[in-house]
């Protein structure tokens, strides 16, 4: 089903893995009644079905899971992305709360829990990434994610939340993904230029021109934009504003 682009201030998204379905739905319910967007998962595989279509923010994950263990999950994401990962389980001992921390788990809650809290800790883990500065990129072979776009550079294509594709031309490919590899660093406008694989003129304009339609295509509101940030006087910066 095609979805909304997502706007500034909406509501972000949280993947609920629980292989028990009734503590799952406590979670999601919890969730929802919280103001956020929650969706369930039986398992790790389901996980990376969801987030190849859908732009994710936190994962909150049992570390028993029916298809494997949610450390290996754990372990994944982190190395894949910046997101928020919580790990839920019923185990109680000391080492297995490191060892979710060691592998990239941001927080830690033991089952049975209070579903008000997960959605209290979600909250503020959320906006403790979200003021980190940068958006949160999710890697595959070819792709890149970033806010609701999957980036694949290699067929220079863009995939939105709607699940349109946006073609773009080789330089707009070569500049974006000069940008998400770098989220965060102020890029100038010679680096820029030298991604697209041109000779460098000081009155050329063409990494404006570039960014400019990239805007047009990424941005919600390209008069705003809130990917691609104009540092003046130095260049260009991928990230995204806090929420």
């Amino acid at each position: 089903m095609a979805q909304e682009p997502r706007k500034q201030g909406a509501r972000r998204c949280i993947i609920v893995v629980d292989g028990d379905e009734a503590a799952r739905e406590r979670a999601v319910s919890a969730l929802r009644d919280g103001g956020m967007d929650a969706l369930g998962a039986t398992d790790a595989a389901s996980v990376r079905g969801l987030m190849d279509v859908r732009p994710c923010d936190l994962v909150a994950t049992e570390l028993d899971l029916p298809d494997g263990n949610g450390l290996m999950l754990i372990r994944d994401l982190r190395a894949a992305s910046a997101i928020g990962l919580i790990a839920l389980t019923a185990r109680t001992e000391v080492v297995d709360r490191i060892v979710a921390l060691e592998m990239g788990a941001d927080d830690y809650v033991t089952k049975p829990f209070e579903p008000r809290e997960l959605a209290v800790r979600c909250r503020n883990l959320m906006w403790r990434v979200s003021t980190a500065g940068t958006a949160a990129v999710f890697r595959g072979a070819d792709r890149v994610r970033f806010a609701d776009w999957v980036f694949d550079h290699g067929k220079r294509l863009l995939i939105g939340a709607d699940e349109q594709p946006v073609m773009l031309t080789r330089q707009e490919a070569a500049v974006l993904k000069a940008l998400v590899d770098n989220p965060g660093r102020v890029m100038s406008r010679d680096a820029l230029m030298d991604a697209v694989g041109r000779g460098w003129n000081p009155t050329d304009r063409t990494v404006d021109v570039l960014i400019g339609r990239l805007r047009k295509k990424i941005e919600p509101n390209p008069a705003h934009p809130e990917l691609i940030v104009t540092v003046y006087g130095e260049g260009y910066m991928f990230g995204e504003l806090p929420y």
